[in-house]
């Protein structure tokens, strides 16, 4: 059988999202790492909300030390001790250790009888170091606590102190939960709990970011073996039409998709053509910032001409780094569910690369890719390039085989002109258009695509060649002729004129025929056909 301990996210590292009833868990953990505030906030949880009394034993604060500290995360321990819910016992170990208190018919024994207790917490089992000569009588003290807590049928939890290797307690108890309480390379603190053990139930591994504030709250890690079912065939416009055409209809529903570009090229543009797409097909969207504010935001697209202020457009802005990440997933999957997002932008990938080791960061992005999958959410994500023009160094931080598609923007010098141009660089299980395109962006539309960019080549590796002009040139040389032949026929004319003229002008039909056929890189049958 299960209990819940209450702590808000702590349940659902476990399977049944409970702990085992009549079980006893280590909190270990160094000093500052909050594990009296843990085993304070599972005594008042039981005897608040589910009707289960509790004991705290404490070797170090007295009963006034620990209303203050309880109170100050909103815990009202006096007032359940009043109401006959908790009973707090300040003693030595040495006390707790003789059988008139521990044994059966002791102290303890008695009182869990008279106020049906069921959880108990002992602060802290570092204390029996201090009467115990060696490690072996150490370990028969403990296991004397540990034994007579579990003989009283309660579900328990002892504090200890944090050393390098496994200790003791490790060994005796059915559960070990390490709290941890360090900096990250920005020199912020971050609090993290990794269950180390748990006997005879799952949980999931790994550590999760938790945070001490009027209570505790955890932020449980997206737990990496759930399925999640095929992604649907539904076509999901991308905001502008003649992309939709290039992806064959549109982003596939439920993917991850990804927007490449240097600064400037019109990403966010683009992202919001994607969420005002959203919006008018009556669907909620999220923008996910991590660095622009929503003010920014919306003067932007105003400045547009693109009114993105709806009930439905939520605009989420938090500055990131390795401190809030977890909390991250957990506010944006709570988002998801309880608004029925369709449609997400994140702007911008670059700004979760918080130091030089990737892994933490991919890791991250993958978890978040996996709670917009479950909740078949179609994402576009945005990363921003380094170079401006020149050779281009797609996703070299290793997120395009996280991606279902990749569209690539960038600037173009051509004939002295600076160009924007984007192609379809991947498009998993899409016929896409692998040609590149020319585009502009209009003031009330957004991102408008001009044309097809042939005769050029070299564009994506910053090096284009080609001349559109001459191109273009030997199109219509052969209609300034034409032209020409127009008024000649007005004039007098010979038959043997006549017939030079139409030769000629079979021949000039021909050639056009021939340009226009390589310029737009088509053969005759596709027209045909």
């Amino acid at each position: 059988m299960y209990i819940k301990t209450g702590i808000s996210g702590f349940d659902k590292l476990f399977q049944n999202e409970g702990i085992i009833k009549e079980n006893i868990y280590l909190l270990k953990g160094t000093p500052g790492s909050g594990k009296t505030t843990f085993g304070l906030e599972f005594i008042y949880n039981g005897a608040m909300f589910f009707n289960e009394n509790g004991i705290i034993i404490s070797f170090e604060e007295i009963p006034e030390q620990l209303y203050r500290d309880a109170k100050n995360q909103g815990l009202d321990l006096k007032k359940l001790e009043d109401e006959g819910k908790l009973k707090i016992i300040f003693s030595s170990p040495e006390t707790v250790l003789k059988s008139e208190f521990i044994g059966e018919e002791g102290y303890l024994g008695n009182v869990v009888r008279e106020m049906d207790i069921k959880r108990i917490v002992i602060d802290s089992v570092t204390h029996l170091k201090r009467i115990s000569n060696t490690e072996n009588e150490y370990r028969e003290n403990l296991y004397r606590i540990i034994s007579g807590i579990k003989s009283k049928k309660v579900t328990g939890m002892i504090t200890e102190e944090f050393y390098n290797k496994l200790g003791v307690a490790e060994y005796v108890a059915d559960g070990v939960i390490y709290l941890r309480n360090r900096k990250t390379e920005n020199l912020k603190n971050i609090r993290t709990l990794e269950v180390f053990k748990s006997r005879g139930q799952d949980h999931i591994s790994g550590e999760h970011y938790f945070e001490i504030s009027r209570g505790i709250k955890v932020y449980p890690l997206i737990k990496d073996n759930l399925k999640i079912e095929g992604k649907e065939e539904e076509r999901i416009s991308t905001g502008v039409e003649k992309i939709d055409k290039m992806l064959d209809g549109g982003y596939i529903k439920g993917t991850f998709n990804l927007v490449v570009g240097s600064a400037g090229v019109g990403k966010t543009i683009f992202a919001t053509n994607f969420l005002k797409d959203g919006l008018e097909n009556k669907e909620s969207v999220v923008f996910l910032s991590f660095e622009e504010s929503e003010n920014k935001f919306f003067q932007f697209t105003g400045s547009l001409g693109i009114d993105m202020k709806n009930p439905n457009f939520i605009f989420y802005h938090k500055y990131f780094d390795e401190a809030v990440v977890a909390k991250i997933i957990y506010e944006i999957e709570n988002m998801l569910k309880n608004y029925n997002i369709k449609r997400v932008v994140i702007d911008t990938l670059n700004t979760m690369f918080f130091n030089e080791n990737l892994e933490k960061e991919k890791i991250f992005i993958n978890q978040l890719k996996y709670v917009f999958e479950k909740y078949g959410v179609t994402t576009m994500a945005l990363l921003e390039e380094k170079k401006i023009m020149g050779e281009m160094e797609l996703t070299d931080e290793g997120y395009s085989f996280l991606s279902d598609s990749i569209i690539m923007m960038r600037y173009l010098e051509l004939e002295a002109v600076i160009k924007r141009v984007l192609t379809i660089v991947k498009a998993r299980g899409i016929k896409h258009e692998k040609k590149i395109f020319e585009y502009n962006i209009l003031q009330n539309k957004g991102i408008n695509i001009i044309r097809k960019m042939n005769g050029v080549s070299g564009i994506m590796s910053g090096a284009a060649t080609g001349k559109i002009k001459e191109s273009i040139n030997e199109i219509f040389q052969p209609l300034e002729f034409l032209d020409s032949f127009s008024e000649y026929i007005g004039t007098e004319a010979s038959e043997k004129e006549r017939k030079d003229i139409s030769q000629q002008m079979k021949d000039v039909i021909k050639t056009l025929k021939n340009n226009l056929l390589n310029y737009l890189e088509l053969n005759e049958d596709e027209i045909n056909g």
